[in-house]
């Protein structure tokens, strides 16, 4: 039986007396949770204390004898709490019986989520529902003019949100946030930077979570309403402090937060509403010229905020510039979960080359996403004995494990085996396996082929290992359902020659983060910094023999460090460990983390592969 969730409901108030009451008896009324509230009142003067005093008993009150702002008070709020699951809630929010439970139960089984918001509904000041639904918020997203905007604010609700979406970030309005999140963005102690006082927070807060490599997940049957009196058309009505505050926090929250790849992308459109603002402001509302001069002389503090945020950026702007668009932007989060089946590797965890590598990292972030990945591979190399690996089910099959058939041979067993598992797709590795393609898509399961570089052109095959390459470069083009390259040069190869056109999709890599380790450098018998690093499988194309000489050459107090091997080719691996160099050093192959060490404190790296 699932034990029911706890949830710490975090409250800030000052002068709410008008909704408060509404607020509280819908908080209590919550079902399928276990609550903890905590409320923050910012030295209120009307009645609010006399609503607290009503529900006494029942919450946890906090009373500040001055205003110290929404973040400030929200951050003492959740530092009261212990909760897995903090519900930060504006005081004119109504809930819905289950909102806090659909959260929750949407958002726990999906680990990458670390805040969840609901469909809000606009809420009229009297408490009552205006006759047509009208969309409050269902997420934020920000603009390349970096305005944050409420998705379909004002719109009428027509179920046009209807599906469970990643989203940029949650208002905090009503926002379910994960404490595995509350503890990892949190800079300095504050989980909301209390710097921005009131206003934009919340998108700060987003940016800074998705920086880090977390998400923001919509779910639409979590539904509540709100007051909403803050609107950018209403900008002359509210008060002059609320507006320092907005002028204050867009630049506030850019100077932390966005990396200058984003910043040079979204120039032209930035500096254009910049301009705009600042001329605003001249003009009508000089009320707002003090933000800049707080931005100033606040400037080394702000900067090391933002050195702090960056050291925990997981997600490149790049991957970041996408959320910004002058419409809403979101991605389905319901995809339906799939099986699928990675074959033509030696198999993980990878221990061998680049195939190796593609499949364990595709395959891992596939079973992150909740899809049923099996990596086939090949028993005579595969030591790991546990029947999955990161999320994905390990299948070995035997082979013939020399260099002309190890391939091939464990590639036809493969195949045969995979269809008759009901894979909902199969992707293979390396152009040798083409002949084998059409096993599967004969009982209706799609293939698909990373044909890789030109095999035949390498100089360890024989004629004959040449010719069947060249067939099975050939076959390609025919027996999967799509074939992919991974590099222009390839994909233009094949269109060129055969007229065949391949999807693209160049190889990444997710640099770990070893900080100051240096153990696997210092037992290979090399110094941080003083060594030329050159990685490749020590084969003749690769030319590992040319590097060697040239360096022998060289005088230099550095270190060469050749990292690889090659199991087919014992007695070239051998001839290459024949210099005299004292300088050099053979580390043999080396994976993971201390792969990612000898990158990162290399003097220099040189790559000499020809095919």
């Amino acid at each position: 039986m699932n034990a029911v969730p706890r949830v710490a409901v975090c409250l800030v108030t000052w002068n709410s007396e008008a909704h408060l009451a509404r607020c509280l008896d819908s908080v209590f009324a919550q079902q399928g949770v276990e609550l903890e509230v905590v409320v923050v009142d910012n030295a209120s003067t009307d009645g609010t204390l006399r609503v607290f005093e009503q529900r006494a008993g029942r919450l946890k009150l906090i009373r500040n004898s001055e205003n110290r702002g929404f973040a400030a008070a929200q951050n003492q709020a959740i530092r009261e709490t212990r909760a897995e699951w903090v519900l930060c809630l504006n005081p004119d929010v109504v809930l819905e019986l289950g909102f806090t439970r659909a959260l929750v139960a949407a958002a726990a089984p999906r680990a990458s989520v670390g805040a969840v918001c609901g469909k809000l509904l606009r809420l009229l000041p009297d408490g009552a529902k205006p006759t047509v639904p009208l969309i409050d918020s269902t997420g934020i997203y920000f603009t390349p003019t970096q305005r944050h905007i409420d998705r379909g604010s004002n719109q009428p609700d027509r179920g046009q949100y209807g599906r469970r979406e990643y989203v940029f970030g949650a208002t905090a309005a009503a926002a379910l946030y994960r404490r595995a999140l509350v503890d990892d963005v949190s800079v300095d102690g504050e989980f909301f930077d209390e710097d921005f006082f009131a206003y934009r927070e919340d998108a700060d807060l987003a940016w800074r979570a998705q920086l880090a490599g977390w998400r923001c997940l919509y779910v639409p049957e979590a539904v509540g309403y709100h007051v909403r009196r803050v609107l950018p058309e209403n900008r002359r009505a509210l008060p002059p402090a609320l507006n320092y505050h907005s002028v204050k926090n867009r630049f506030l929250m850019r100077m932390k937060n966005m990396g200058w790849p984003l910043y040079w992308r979204l120039f032209l459109f930035m500096k254009a509403r910049d301009l705009a603002l600042f001329v605003y402001v001249l003009a009508a509302e000089r009320t707002s010229l003090p933000a800049f001069g707080f931005l100033w002389r606040n400037r080394a503090r702000i900067w090391a905020k933002r050195r702090l945020v960056q050291a925990k950026r997981r997600v490149s702007d790049a991957e970041l510039a996408g959320w910004f668009r002058f419409r809403p932007t979101s991605y389905p989060a319901d995809v339906a979960p799939m099986r699928i089946a990675i074959l033509g590797t030696r198999g993980v965890p990878a221990n061998y080359g680049g195939f190796e590598t593609l499949a364990e990292e595709l395959g891992a972030r596939l079973a992150a996403r909740g899809h049923e990945v099996s990596v086939y591979g090949r028993r005579a190399h595969i030591q790991y004995d546990q029947p999955t690996y990161r999320g994905m089910r390990i299948v070995l099959l035997p082979t013939l494990a020399t260099k002309y058939l190890d391939t091939v041979v464990n590639t036809f067993l493969s195949v045969f085996h995979v269809a008759a598992k009901h894979a909902d797709v199969v992707f293979a590795c390396n152009v040798a396996n083409s002949p084998f393609m059409w096993v599967p898509r004969v009982v209706g399961q799609p293939t698909v082929l990373n044909v890789d570089g030109l095999d035949r052109r390498r100089r360890k095959w024989s004629w004959l290992g040449r010719a069947y390459l060249w067939v099975c470069e050939w076959l390609a083009l025919l027996t999967p359902t799509v074939m992919v390259t991974d590099a222009r040069v390839m994909q233009d190869y094949y269109r060129r020659r055969y007229g065949k056109r391949s999807t693209l999709i160049a190889y990444g890599a997710e640099p770990k983060d070893v900080g100051g380790a240096t153990d696997v450098i210092e037992r290979c018998g090399l110094k941080p910094g003083r060594y030329v690093l050159y990685v490749s499988r020590l084969e003749p194309e690769n030319n590992p023999e040319l590097v060697i000489r040239a360096f022998e050459r060289l005088k230099t107090d550095l270190q060469l460090a050749v990292v690889g091997g090659n199991p087919y080719r014992p007695d070239y691996v051998d001839s290459l460990k024949q210099t005299r160099d004292p300088r050099i050093v053979f580390t043999g192959p080396i994976y993971g983390a201390g792969y990612w060490q000898l990158q990162r404190h290399a003097a220099l790296y040189v790559h000499a592969t020809e095919v």
